[in-house]
């Protein structure tokens, strides 16, 4: 059966590729509003961003995120880690009002319409970061249009996308990417060099 879903799956992924100059293109092209507000704004789930859900958080939620990015003498570095720590807490916050708490790691593990692939996570972690500029927690990087790494090109057996910011300073390019890990984890934040490379999360029982 698996056999038989893997290669929808993967006609999905190949034709939602980035694309687009900008963070806005790449919503437009995937059918979302533009321009997200911190009030209203939207979230993709079911794969390839084939459901599309209006959530909404309440000032409380918000400031819970805003408290992360409180950190006297930050840099950008300190602001990769609150960035990380905030997509977990709003996955988190999202997942309850979407059923897509239940989204677990990857793509085929599990199917279903409350589930995540690569897509719907770049997506949902782009407008998340969007967000966080425009509530200006996020100074020090700005957020570039979603971007993927191809296999044979870029190793691994599937086409895989990413969220992608870069750092103004020193201009370095870095990928925010939650899909490792089951809803609500931190995100994986890596040098989008070394992601193209094929990087992945060691598992829990390396060193």
């Amino acid at each position: 059966m698996i056999r038989f879903l893997l290669l929808p799956a993967l006609l999905i992924i190949t034709s939602c590729a980035a694309s687009g100059s900008t963070y806005q293109d790449y919503l437009k092209n995937k059918h979302l509003n533009p321009q997200q507000t911190s009030a209203s704004f939207e979230h993709c789930r079911g794969y390839g961003c084939k459901f599309k859900d209006r959530v909404s958080l309440d000032e409380h939620e918000w400031k819970e995120i805003d408290a992360l990015f409180k950190v006297k003498n930050k840099n950008a570095e300190i602001e990769r880690t609150a960035i990380a720590q905030a997509i977990a807490l709003l996955e988190n916050n999202v997942g309850q009002k979407t059923g897509t708490n239940k989204d677990i790691l990857g793509t085929f593990k599990k199917m279903g319409s409350y589930q995540h692939d690569c897509i719907d996570e770049s997506t949902n972690t782009s407008i998340y970061i969007d967000l966080m500029i425009k509530r200006k927690l996020i100074t020090l990087h700005v957020l570039k249009p979603p971007t993927m790494r191809l296999p044979i090109l870029n190793s691994g057996r599937w086409p895989h996308q990413g969220a992608l910011i870069k750092e103004i300073q020193s201009q370095e390019l870095y990928i925010v990417d939650s899909w490792f890990h089951d809803n609500g984890n931190n995100a994986e934040i890596i040098p989008l060099n070394q992601w193209k490379d094929g990087w992945k999360p060691k598992p829990k029982d390396d060193s």
